[in-house]
């Protein structure tokens, strides 16, 4: 849901030191800031220049932000803050190691890091509209809805063309209650990003809670044509397809197909309550029942006590050869 900011690695001078030739270092640096080559290949090209090059603070703390950011890719979070924190202490004025760290520390949920870092790259660069949306992500991820809102609307004022702050905008105007300007947003993202499968997933969503079922079943399987490797469109249009309260868009056979592609991309608990719920649609309710159990057992084991409740209700309506039909 964030953009990473785009390093200063551009900025990496290479002078030749004894031993070193010039042609292989500027080689490196080459490599080492090439977004597009391997991480791998990245961070061994930063590390012969960190090494290796003859560098001023300002260029060497590039070389380590280039690195970091490679590791990131890799995600490998440890080594990655460590050579951010390094480019940081060698070049405190750059905002960008500091937006970068902080949607490492955003994915660690350690919220109140990245809020830390977001603030200060902001101090250091107050017209960047991607670190306003990147912070507006934590304070979305916090439920802070309106304070997110905020940096959404700065970070568009900012950037118009700013397609994830429609996007994560679009997120947290449904998580409000306010679906015609939730899909609104997630239209204008799609707009600037046509094959972005994430705001088809979100657009489709907010079209489901407004019972606009038939546009939300199309904006799945939009996500699911973008990104037939995603286990969560699958899934959502599965539960859409099995438990819509309008016969015309239910389809327990689709409802199936859909759910057990779910399940093998991802056996988790709300995975096997769809494909309770599909098989229930499709009339096979000693199937159902198996799944719903599957899925309660899965939930239990995985220490989340919050569906329990719902899930052992829908399993009460298969045990009596009922499906169930979302309200």
């Amino acid at each position: 849901m964030h953009r990473i900011v785009m390093s200063l690695v551009a900025a990496v001078a290479v002078i030749s030191t004894t031993g070193v030739a010039r042609a292989d270092l500027a080689k490196e640096a080459a490599l080492c800031r090439d977004e597009a080559t391997h991480p791998d290949v990245r961070i061994g090209a930063c590390t012969y220049l960190i090494r290796w090059g003859d560098h001023s603070e300002k260029t060497l703390s590039a070389a380590f932000h280039a690195r970091g950011r490679a590791y990131s890719a890799l995600d490998d979070n440890v080594n990655a803050i460590s050579d951010l924190s390094e480019a940081i202490r060698l070049n405190p004025v750059d905002p960008a190691p500091y937006d970068n760290r902080a949607n490492i520390y955003m994915e660690r949920r350690e919220y109140d890091m990245a809020l830390a870092d977001f603030a200060e790259a902001l101090r250091l660069d107050s017209q960047n509209g991607s670190t306003f949306n990147n912070r507006g992500t934590v304070y979305l991820k916090l439920a802070d809805y309106h304070r997110a809102l905020a940096h959404y609307d700065e970070a568009i004022r900012l950037d118009p063309d700013l397609m994830l702050a429609y996007n994560n905008r679009c997120v947290a105007w449904r998580y409000l209650g306010e679906l015609v300007r939730s899909a609104a947003d997630c239209t204008r993202a799609l707009e600037l990003a046509p094959s972005y499968w994430r705001a088809w997933m979100n657009r489709g969503i907010t079209f489901y809670l407004a019972e606009k079922y038939a546009v939300a079943a199309d904006d799945y399987q939009a996500a699911i044509r973008l990104n037939p490797q995603s286990a969560a469109p699958y899934n959502a249009l599965a539960w859409l397809r099995a438990t819509a309260p309008e016969g015309s868009v239910r389809d327990g056979a689709e409802a199936t197909r859909l759910a057990e592609r779910a399940v093998e991309m991802g056996d988790t608990p709300q995975h096997r309550d769809t494909l309770a719920a599909a098989y229930a649609e499709a009339g096979l309710y000693s199937r159902a029942v198996e799944e719903e159990e599957r899925a309660i057992h899965l939930l239990r084991e995985s220490g989340g006590g919050g569906d329990v409740t719902r899930f052992h209700k829908r399993l009460q309506l298969y045990r009596e050869g009922r499906p169930y039909r979302q309200r």
